[in-house]
C-alpha cells in the first residue's frame, strides 16, 4: 500500500473523478491496447516468455528479497520489444484493462517480475505458474488472503509489495512479508493519530520534530513494518491498526499480533534499501532472521547477504 496515492479497489484500480467507479476509463474499446502497451514496457527485462533460465535456490530457512524498477522510476530498465502480455493469465489481464495506463504499466511490470523470478526458483517456465490466495487467517476468507504459489505445489511462501517506482517480491520457505514506501510528502502528524499506537506516537515525537523530513521518515518505519506484519500474518490492513505496537525503536522487534481470538508471535525489521525508500520484513518468531537482497533483472546491480 502507497500511502499517498490515495485509495484503491480489492484489484488495484483506482477510481479519480473522471474515471468509472470500477476504476476504467470509461473506453472497454482500448483495453487490449492498454494491456499490450503496458506489456511492451517490461517485454525483454524477463527474456523468453516460456524461459526458466536464472535458476536459483532460496536457501533453507532464509528469505530473498528481490527488487525491480518500475516504469515511473529513471532507472527502470529499457523495454523495447513487445511480448510479454502473454505472460499474465486471463484475470492478470481483465485487471490490467480495467486500471489506468500509468498503473497498469506498474502492475504489468510486477506480475512480469513475480512471474520471471518463481520461474527461475521453481524451474517452470513462467507463463505456466499458476497464483492464488490462501484463505484469510481472520475470517476464513479465500479472496483476500497471503499469496501463494498453487502450481507448481511448492512449500515456499511469497509476498510482494510495489511502491510508485519499485517493486519487492519476497521468497521464504516459511511465512513471510515484506512492504515497501517511496518517501514522499505526506502529512505524517495526520496520518500517525489515525494508525500508530501510543507508544510509537510517543516514539514519533519523542525522536523527530514535527513537520521534517526526519518526521515522515520515521512514520514510514512505523507504517512499513505494519504492513509487512499483517502481510506475512495474511489478514492485511483491517481492523484498528493502533493496536499493533511494531516497536520502532528496535532494529529487530519481537511483537505479539492479534489475529482474529488468538495473538501470533513475530518478529519485524527493515530492510536497507537506500535513502528513497524504506522498506520492512517480517516472519514468524523462531525462524531464521537471515535475508539476502537481490536485483530482477538479474544483470543489475547485485544485491547482498544478511
Amino acid at each position: 500500500m502507497t500511502l499517498p496515492d490515495g485509495i484503491y479497489g480489492t484489484d488495484g484500480t483506482t477510481g479519480g473523478a473522471a474515471d468509472r467507479a470500477d476504476g476504467t476509463t470509461g473506453r472497454p474499446d482500448d483495453t487490449a491496447d492498454r494491456v499490450d502497451h503496458a506489456a511492451h514496457h517490461v517485454d525483454h527485462v524477463a527474456g523468453r516468455t516460456d524461459s526458466t533460465a536464472g535458476r536459483t535456490a532460496v536457501p533453507q530457512d532464509a528469505t530473498v528479497i528481490w527488487s525491480w524498477a518500475s516504469p515511473m522510476a529513471p532507472d527502470a530498465v529499457d523495454t523495447a520489444r513487445p511480448g510479454h502480455a502473454g505472460l499474465l493469465d486471463e484475470q492478470e489481464r481483465a485487471r490490467a484493462a480495467r486500471m489506468l495506463p500509468a498503473k497498469a504499466r506498474r502492475f504489468v511490470t510486477s506480475r512480469v517480475a513475480l512471474r520471471s523470478i518463481l520461474a527461475g526458483v521453481l524451474s517452470v517456465p513462467a507463463r505456466e505458474i499458476t497464483l492464488g490466495r490462501y484463505a484469510c487467517p481472520g475470517c476464513a476468507d479465500p479472496g483476500h488472503g497471503p499469496p501463494r504459489v498453487v502450481w507448481p505445489r511448492t512449500p515456499l511462501r511469497i509476498s510482494l509489495s510495489h511502491t510508485w517506482d519499485r517493486g519487492l517480491l519476497a521468497v521464504s520457505t516459511g511465512p513471510v512479508g515484506v512492504d515497501i514506501e517511496r518517501h514522499r510528502t505526506v502529512d505524517a502528524d495526520a496520518l500517525a493519530r489515525t494508525v500508530l499506537s501510543p507508544a510509537e506516537l510517543a516514539w514519533l515525537e519523542r525522536t523527530t520534530d514535527a513537520g521534517t523530513e526526519a518526521r515522515t521518515r520515521a512514520f514510514y518505519r512505523c507504517w512499513t513494518r505494519k504492513e509487512a506484519v499483517l502481510k506475512g500474518v495474511g489478514t492485511g490492513i483491517a481492523g484498528d491498526l493502533r493496536r499493533l505496537d511494531v516497536r520502532p525503536d528496535r532494529a529487530q522487534a519481537l511483537l505479539r499480533v492479534p489475529v482474529g481470538d488468538r495473538l501470533e508471535s513475530w518478529w519485524v525489521r527493515n530492510l536497507p534499501l537506500g535513502d528513497s525508500w524504506t522498506a520492512a520484513l517480517s516472519r514468524p518468531a523462531g525462524t531464521p532472521a537471515a535475508f539476502e537482497l537481490r536485483t530482477w533483472p538479474a544483470q543489475a546491480a547485485a544485491g547482498g547477504t544478511h
